[in-house]
């Protein structure tokens, strides 16, 4: 078999699962979609077997004449699923889950910024109030940013969220926190699979602490870090302006989620890096790992032993108490997963 052959077979083959993936993940033939996939699957097969093999590796690839219809037919229903797949449209008009019904907005007035649909839904169990406000914050009064990251089985994966904190003059911090999302619409659960093939539009929620983490630590027993992030605050401003201006884009230009491309840690490292010269890594990547990779570029305090940062930053031990129905305030709940934590 040479090398030409090899190629040839590994292109149809990658082409076949693509195919069959984009199909199964949407279904757009419903049930005739798994007739369909097989279709595609046995001209693949055909398409890969031909009859008569290169002499002594060397010579021009002859197929029989099977093979070379199944490759023309396959190339055709291929062709057409591509053009389907690529003619998908992000969009802010679809029947949302209650948790994505509303985009951010805002406005800015010298250093007084005013945010529109910050989510602030009160939960009660597996049920909840919802509430979407509008807050004001003064840049100014920006004082601290954190890095919240939850798990929930794999410990190399996780769900990365920033939250910025604004010191009131009271001394108590308002805090807002960013989780980059996929807006799932009713019916909808979240796959890996499926964020690859424009299953879902790209949401940048903006909320309060105690609906967009106590959700975490609290309701779905997901495993959650709080870690304070040492930051230049003229960053820190910027990245807060980086991330409202594109939150508040997406009303405008939405994007499709892309479980590699843009997800929760991609997005954000790409808002990062117009401010910083932040270094690609893996452990990007690998989302599970970031806090490592944030200790060893120092932004996280690196004096300290990372293994104690871990157990200090540790979130859900120190919110057990209230159970799935706490009552508490947000300033209260944001201080209690900060115990331990040097800022």
């Amino acid at each position: 078999m040479t090398k030409l052959f090899m190629l040839y077979a590994m292109m149809i083959i990658l082409l076949a699962i693509w195919t069959c993936l984009a199909l199964w993940v949407h279904m757009p033939l419903r049930r005739v979609t798994y007739v369909v996939i097989g279709f595609i699957l046995l001209l693949s097969i055909i398409a890969v077997i031909p009859n008569t093999y290169i002499e002594k590796f060397e010579g021009p690839l002859i197929i029989d004449k099977l093979s070379y219809y199944s490759i023309r037919i396959f190339g055709l229903v291929v062709g057409v699923v591509f053009a389907w797949f690529f003619s998908m449209k992000p969009s802010n008009d679809r029947i949302w889950q209650d948790e994505f019904r509303h985009q951010f907005t805002y406005t800015q007035n010298g250093n007084i910024i005013t945010i529109h649909n910050v989510r602030d839904f009160d939960w009660h169990g597996d049920s909840y109030t919802e509430r979407w406000d509008t807050r004001t914050y003064n840049l100014n009064h920006l004082t601290s940013l954190d890095m919240i990251s939850t798990t929930w089985g794999m410990d190399s994966i996780a769900h990365i969220m920033v939250s910025f904190g604004f010191d009131d003059g009271a001394g108590n911090i308002d805090r807002l926190v960013f989780s980059v999302e996929t807006r799932k619409e009713i019916g909808e659960e979240f796959s890996t699979i499926g964020g690859f093939f424009r299953m879902y539009d790209l949401s940048i929620i903006a909320g309060d602490e105690r609906d967009l983490i106590y959700t975490r630590t609290n309701i779905r027993d997901e495993l959650v870090s709080v870690y304070p992030i040492l930051y230049d605050k003229d960053k820190m401003r910027n990245l807060f302006l980086t991330y409202l201006d594109y939150g508040h884009r997406l009303n405008d230009m939405p994007k499709f989620y892309h479980s590699l491309l843009s997800n929760c840690t991609t997005v954000i490292y790409k808002m990062a890096s117009q401010i910083d010269d932040v270094p690609m890594d893996y452990r990007i990547i690998v989302s599970g790992r970031l806090a490592d990779y944030l200790y060893d570029k120092g932004a996280i305090d690196n004096e300290q032993d990372l293994m104690i940062w871990k157990y200090n930053a540790f979130a859900n031990p120190k919110v057990s108490h209230l159970g799935n129905h706490g009552n508490i305030s947000s300033q209260e709940y944001s201080a209690l997963i900060r115990e331990g934590l040097s800022y």
